[in-house]
């Protein structure tokens, strides 16, 4: 959340009735955004309210968006779109685009919305349907919150960062998976001794409820080559992330086959 400007010190809405009929607040359909982006008929309802303004549309900026005084309603493509948003009531403002990423899904219809406390604001977009929000939790993403995905990250992806550096050692006493920087890994079967290498993937949803983890034993020139593959389904260990606290975590295989279903825990530590 970003710091408002308050003029007045204040916020605080004042109706003063004297008597005669309120003015009509004006609305707008604006249209579909981008302009020049290819129809689909997988598209997403948006409205926009009076306070509020998008100062830019998946990084571009359209007059029709990024006005005050007029509930907007836009339409678009469904999929991941983001927007810089601004809010304005007459006693306050935000200096600043405030940019939140969404996942609108096709047919749905969104309010972009907002919520007060103190001096700080915080911009969310949610469904019409059933309230959910649509947005990135971005804290969830940087390993900042409760979640056991978001503690995933934190403790086992955030450490192997490329400008990180560090390598991350998970281990029982039959194996040793080590994460090593540049989406690269070693497993080791203590029992046998024999140790794969390759890249790994991770991937996770927007609602941050599932982590899959791909270790792919197949050779690549590099590490962009490796996720311009189709790793997800060729990958020959796919993992779930079922547990972790920070200090253990816990996979259930889909893959190899033989494996299917068998969790396995291991202790976590980080390696200088």
């Amino acid at each position: 959340m970003k710091k408002m400007s308050i003029l007045s010190g204040l916020l605080l809405a004042v109706a003063i009735l004297a008597g005669c009929a309120s003015a009509p607040i004006p609305e707008a359909d604006v249209g579909f955004f981008p302009p020049e982006a290819e129809f689909s008929e997988d598209q997403v309802t948006v409205g926009i309210k009076l306070s509020l303004a998008v100062q830019k549309f998946d990084g571009e900026t359209y007059s029709e968006l990024n006005k005050f005084g007029v509930i907007k309603t836009m339409h678009t493509n469904a999929g991941i779109h983001t927007f810089g948003i601004l809010y304005q009531n007459g006693n306050s403002y935000t200096i600043f685009p405030i940019t939140i990423i969404t996942n609108l899904e096709a047919g749905h219809t969104y309010d972009l919305a907002y919520t007060i406390t103190g001096n700080s604001i915080d911009f969310d977009c949610i469904d019409r349907e059933d309230g959910s929000s649509a947005k990135l939790d971005l804290s969830a993403l940087e390993g900042k919150s409760d979640n056991v995905i978001s503690k995933y990250i934190d403790a086992v992806l955030n450490p192997t960062m490329d400008d990180v550096g560090k390598t991350v050692v998970q281990e029982n006493d039959d194996w040793k998976l080590t994460s090593y920087p540049f989406m690269k890994f070693s497993l080791e079967n203590k029992a046998t001794g024999e140790v794969v290498e390759g890249y790994r993937g991770f991937v996770t949803d927007f609602s941050f409820a599932k982590g899959d983890v791909y270790l792919d034993v197949a050779e690549y020139d590099s590490k962009d080559a490796f996720l311009d593959s189709d790793y997800q389904k060729t990958a020959f260990y796919h993992m779930t992330v079922t547990a972790c606290d920070g200090k253990t975590v816990t996979y259930t295989f889909d893959r190899p086959e033989e494996k299917k279903g068998q969790t396995v825990t291991l202790n976590i530590s980080v390696i200088d």
